[in-house]
C-alpha cells in the first residue's frame, strides 16, 4: 500500500530517526539530538487512572487531576477533543487506522504526588515501558499529555502542532524503521538548505533553529 504525505509532515517523520546507518551505501547518519528532560519516575509511585471514551479514543486521566481540579480536567480533555479532530483532518487518511489504536494519557503534572512534567507531549512504542524503568508500565502506543494545564494554557497552534508532532512519531514507528536512508537524506538534504533555521514562530518572534532540525 503506497502512502502521500505532505511536505510538511513528511519532514516531522524524517527527524524522528535520531541516529542511523545505512547498509547500503556505508555512511553513518546522524542526527542531532533534542536536550534532555527532567527526570520523573512515572513507576514509583504508581500512577493510578480513570479511563474514558473521547469520540473513539481511549483517554486515560490521572486521578489526582479529575480529584483534585476536575474543571482543569474538563477544559484539557475539550482541547484535546478539537485538536485530536484537526489532527486527523489535516493528516493522510490512510494515517487514521493506526493512529485510532493510540491510547492517550492525561497527567496532571508536577502536583503529582510522586511529581511530573510541567509541559509537552510524547510519543511510546509497545515496548518503551521495558527498556525505560522510570515509565509507567501502562504506557504502550500511546501519547502522554504531561501537564493538563500547560496544555489547556497554550496557543490553538501549539495545541495542535504539539499533538500532529507526536502522530507523526507514531505513525513513522509503525510504518517504517528507524535506520531507514531515504527517510534519513531527505532531512539531511533539508538541513544543507537550511531550512527551519531563521523561521518565525506563532508569535511572529524569530526562532534560530526550529524543533525539527533535532527532533
Amino acid at each position: 500500500m503506497s502512502f502521500i504525505l505532505s511536505p510538511l509532515l513528511c519532514l516531522i517523520l524524517l527527524v524522528t530517526a535520531a541516529a542511523s546507518t545505512s547498509a547500503q551505501d556505508g555512511r553513518q547518519r546522524i542526527t542531532l539530538q533534542p536536550p534532555e528532560k527532567k527526570f520523573v519516575n512515572y513507576r514509583i509511585p504508581a500512577r493510578q487512572y480513570d479511563e474514558m471514551n473521547l469520540n473513539g479514543w481511549r483517554v486515560f486521566i490521572e486521578k489526582p487531576l479529575l480529584q483534585r481540579n476536575p474543571k482543569l480536567a474538563n477544559k484539557a480533555l475539550a482541547r484535546l477533543d478539537r485538536k485530536l479532530q484537526q489532527a486527523l483532518a489535516i493528516l493522510p487518511q490512510e494515517a487514521g487506522g493506526d493512529l485510532r489504536s493510540l491510547s492517550l494519557y492525561l497527567m496532571i503534572g508536577p502536583q503529582a504526588r510522586g511529581g511530573g512534567r510541567d509541559n509537552g507531549l510524547e510519543f511510546f512504542q509497545q515496548d518503551a515501558p521495558d527498556f525505560h524503568a522510570e515509565l509507567d508500565p501502562l504506557w504502550r502506543n500511546c501519547v502522554v499529555v504531561y501537564c493538563a494545564y500547560n496544555y489547556s494554557d497554550q496557543s490553538e497552534f501549539w495545541a495542535l502542532k504539539a499533538l500532529v508532532h507526536e502522530f507523526s512519531h507514531a505513525h513513522f514507528a509503525h510504518r517504517w524503521r528507524s535506520d531507514n536512508p531515504d527517510l534519513y537524506d531527505c532531512w539531511e538534504h533539508a538541513m544543507q538548505l537550511g531550512l527551519y533555521h531563521n523561521v518565525k514562530d506563532d508569535q511572529g518572534k524569530n526562532v534560530p533553529k526550529f524543533p525539527a532540525c533535532t527532533s
